[in-house]
């Protein structure tokens, strides 16, 4: 790839003697190209590698044929393979099929750093010679096996002494050992790799193959790529489905994240297309118009790269006004108009939300005339229009809520119409229609008396309308037939409802309901919408509603309960089939709490428990654990770290640590102890007390970041947990050689 040119010349007047800087070879700068200039080390070698893979499928294709490489042509290439590692075979490996190399090529041009035969060209995205070397960001070692020209070549590249080196098994004239071969050109590239990274090798292979035009062949574990899905797009843009994860530039099948505050080229009269920055947006460039940095994990904001970002952002703004205005062109009625302008720019999952500004909602128009906004004034109609919908809740058995008396109406796609054209049973027919899953939300509307005024001012057509008499009858309920336990006696009873009341009103918890005693279940007394506990006091129902939610979270199980008047409690006591809510509450609990999971969630709330958390997990990244030098802060993070894997194992299991503990709360059941060296809490202050410049730089730099009071560069994030870590490993080299000093 060509690079993107913003060096500056230096003007001079009279005699000026220049020199020159120069690089030295050393072990320090060696690491820091492989393995400091990479963050993310997994993710910096599938990328590097598998982007070489497909730029030498590319290369050796115009080779064969000359022809120009467009994004067909790049369709219609080899896939590359993938192996990611597994317990059994614990290596990551990937095998291209392009042009491999020779023996003299892979000696002085792959182990060079800075040397690269793709600046010439935009057909790769190559360009700082880096990449080939990003497998020392993870291992100190890999092979490379070479198919070229009919010879198959081995070698080994490893770090010895701090230097990397390649090595080759060699005949007696030093040439290499290799073999012929019908194996097709290209490269094998095997790196060892930790069992316990499985999981991030397949997460970040995920990740990174998203965009690329060529998707590897996976041998072995296999992963499914989840390509973006786009709301609205264009050519060279696409809004995603919002991930919350901000704009993105995609160039040479690498996302880049832009950052809003870095692209400073908008005037005061550009804010509406700068906006676009705000949405999880995709924007698509060339190769070679951005700047980027040399982990290719970032763009380099350089002029040329800002000014290119804009013009893009001006011209996806032109395309998604129009796109925006042929949208609202297809709707038939202002109902849909408005109901459209909801879905775009102002509901929970709009895929606009992030834009509305761009577009004013009140400008919009139907007909000629501006909608006025995305809600309707029914204040005039009270009394004819009614609304029917489930509450949102876990709970299936949820109760359908009729409010009557609203003011506004906000447009919403999936609210159905509905004529009350009967002269009794409208209500029961809409709410039934409900509660079966029919229609998600009903507006009934009573059009007796100001029928063409109503539809007017909601915006619908007769045709939008379904008549209640068309909808089907509630079944009719069941008679009591009485008390009693034997097989088909029936009882009247009140059903639970665990979601909660809409307002203050504690017989919203329950649904009277026609119950089948024989059946047996669960039950709690209750007196005047109370339940009566074990102990005879009275629970309000939000705390019967709090147990059930928590062991539902636990568990996965959903709890039914019925609440029995006092006068029938003697009779459930005595049937067999039939448990209180408060001895079935405990034994389940209990039983959680003897399982690992309890404890894995004790120690992740003692972990979410420290101030200084965040802090904590930067330094378990940077500083090196594996030091010989006795530490309280390297003991102390390695206890954290392992501490940590609580949480890994309870998200594995799609468990919430917090529900495990507040079932502890719920049920008054008190959590299993802890030794004394997870009190995390206790520890950190000796900890900081000991090294004190690592809480002042985490505030330093946390001032620098959000006051933004100096240049950024001075004190980034990255610099602040490197310096801390020296520090740390200065203070625990400090203490040692005062020992030695006393004896």
């Amino acid at each position: 790839m060509k690079i993107a040119q913003d060096y500056g010349k230096t003007r001079t007047n009279g005699k000026v003697v220049k020199g020159s800087f120069s690089m030295d070879e050393s072990p320090e700068a060696f690491e820091i190209l492989s393995d400091g200039l990479y963050p993310n080390k997994i993710k910096a070698v599938v990328r590097e590698l598998s982007t070489n893979a497909v730029e030498s499928h590319i290369t050796k294709h115009k080779q064969l044929t000359g022809e120009a490489i467009t994004p067909e042509v790049i369709d219609g290439l080899p896939q590359f393979e993938i192996h990611l590692p597994t317990t059994m075979e614990p290596h990551f490996s990937i095998r291209d099929f392009g042009t491999g190399l020779s023996h003299d090529d892979l000696m002085n041009m792959y182990t060079t750093y800075f040397r690269s035969t793709k600046r010439d060209t935009n057909d790769v995205g190559g360009c700082l010679g880096l990449g080939s070397k990003s497998p020392f960001a993870y291992s100190d070692n890999f092979s490379v096996v070479s198919i070229h020209k009919g010879r198959k070549t081995c070698y080994n590249l490893t770090i010895d002494n701090g230097y990397p080196t390649p090595s080759f098994f060699a005949n007696e004239d030093s040439s290499p050992a290799s073999e012929e071969t019908d194996e097709p050109d290209g490269l094998l590239i095997t790196i060892p790799c930790k069992s316990s990274d499985n999981d991030e090798w397949q997460d970040e292979a995920n990740t990174i193959y998203k965009y690329f035009r060529i998707k590897p062949k996976f041998i072995g574990v296999q992963v499914e790529i989840d390509s973006p899905e786009y709301l609205v797009d264009g050519e060279g843009w696409g809004i995603r489905e919002r991930d919350h994860k901000g704009p993105r530039a995609i160039m040479g099948s690498i996302a880049y994240p832009i950052s809003r505050h870095s692209v400073k080229c908008f005037t005061e009269d550009e804010n509406e297309i700068e906006s676009l920055l705000r949405a999880d947006i995709d924007l698509f460039f060339p190769l070679g118009v951005l700047k980027i940095t040399p982990s290719r994990e970032a763009l380099g904001y350089k002029p040329s790269t800002q000014k290119n970002i804009k013009a893009k952002l001006i011209d996806v703004y032109g395309q998604l006004k129009i796109k925006v205005k042929d949208s609202f062109g297809e709707c038939e009625t202002l109902w849909q108009t408005r109901c459209l302008a909801n879905d775009l720019f102002y509901g929970s999952n709009a895929s606009l939300y992030s834009i509305n500004t761009v577009f004013n909602v009140k400008d919009i128009q139907f007909g000629g005339k501006e909608i006025g906004g995305r809600d309707v004034n029914l204040r005039d109609y009270s009394g004819s229009v009614h609304r029917f919908y489930m509450r949102s809740s876990w709970n299936t058995d949820d109760k359908c809520f009729q409010q009557k008396d609203f003011t506004y109406l906000t447009s919403n796609s999936e609210i159905t119409f509905a004529d009350a054209d009967l002269a009794t049973g409208n209500y029961s027919r809409v709410r039934h229609a409900v509660k079966s899953g029919k229609y998600k939300e009903v507006v009934l509307l009573n059009l007796e008396n100001s029928r063409k005024a109503l539809l007017d001012k909601i915006g619908l057509r007769e045709s939008d309308l379904i008549k209640t008499s068309d909808l089907e009858r509630p079944p009719k309920r069941a008679a009591n037939s009485g008390g009693g336990f034997s097989s088909g006696k029936t009882g009247q009873l009140f059903k639970f409802s665990a979601g909660g009341p809409t307002g203050y009103n504690k017989n919203d918890y329950w649904d009277e309901e026609t119950v089948d005693l024989s059946k047996g279940g669960i039950y709690v007394e209750m007196t005047r919408w109370d339940a009566k506990n074990d102990t005879g006091d009275l629970i309000p129902p939000s705390d019967i509603s709090s147990g059930i939610r928590s062991l539902k979270k636990c568990t996965g199980q959903t709890v039914t309960i019925y609440g029995c008047r006092s006068q029938m409690a003697k009779e459930f006591v005595e049937a067999d089939n039939w448990e209180d809510w408060w001895t079935y509450s405990q034994r389940e609990g209990e039983a959680i709490f003897k399982t690992e999971n309890a404890r894995h969630a004790q120690i992740a709330s003692v972990i979410s428990g420290l101030s200084e958390e965040h802090l904590i997990r930067d330094l378990v990244k940077e500083v090196n654990l594996k030091t010989k030098i006795p530490s309280p802060m390297i003991d102390f993070l390695k206890d954290f770290k392992k501490m940590d894997e609580s949480n890994k194992i309870l998200e594995k299991q799609s468990i919430s640590w917090q529900s495990i503990v507040h079932l502890s709360d719920v049920l008054n059941i008190k959590m299993p102890s802890l030794p004394e060296r997870m009190n995390l809490k206790s520890r950190c202050e000796p900890i900081w007390q000991e090294y004190p410049m690592v809480i002042a730089a985490d505030e330093a730099k946390g001032r620098y970041y959000y006051q933004k009071s100096f240049k950024q560069e001075l004190f980034s994030e990255k610099s602040a947990k490197k310096l801390m870590a020296n520090y740390i490993e200065l203070v625990d080299a400090n203490r040692e050689c005062q020992k030695g000093l006393t004896k």
